[in-house]
C-alpha cells in the first residue's frame, strides 16, 4: 500500500524525452513498414548463416514478412502514444 502511495505523489514523465523518443519510434516504424521485405529477407539470409541451411530453411518456413510490419506498426502506434502525450504535457502547462 505505502508503494502505490508513493507511486501516486511522484511526478508525472517529462514530455521532452517522450518528444524526442516518439519521434524517433514513429520514423523507425514507418521505415520497417515500408523495407520489411528487405529486412525480412536480410535476416533468413543471417539465420542461414548462423544457424546452418537445413535449420534456417526450417525458420523460413515458420515465419514471413508480415511479422516484420507487425513490429512496425507497433513502432508507430507507440511512437503516437508518446507524441501524443509529450504534446499533451506542453499543452497543459501554464
Amino acid at each position: 500500500m505505502q508503494l502505490l502511495l508513493m507511486s501516486v505523489q511522484r511526478p508525472p514523465a517529462p514530455a521532452l524525452p517522450n518528444l524526442v523518443f516518439g519521434i524517433m519510434f514513429f520514423v523507425a516504424g514507418l521505415a520497417i513498414i515500408w523495407y520489411r521485405k528487405k529486412i525480412y529477407e536480410a535476416t533468413v539470409r543471417g539465420e542461414k548463416r548462423w544457424f546452418g541451411k537445413g535449420f534456417g530453411e526450417l525458420l523460413e518456413r515458420l515465419q514471413n514478412s508480415f511479422g516484420v510490419g507487425a513490429a512496425g506498426a507497433f513502432g508507430v502506434l507507440m511512437g503516437l502514444v508518446m507524441v501524443s502525450y509529450a504534446v499533451g504535457k506542453f499543452l497543459a502547462q501554464p
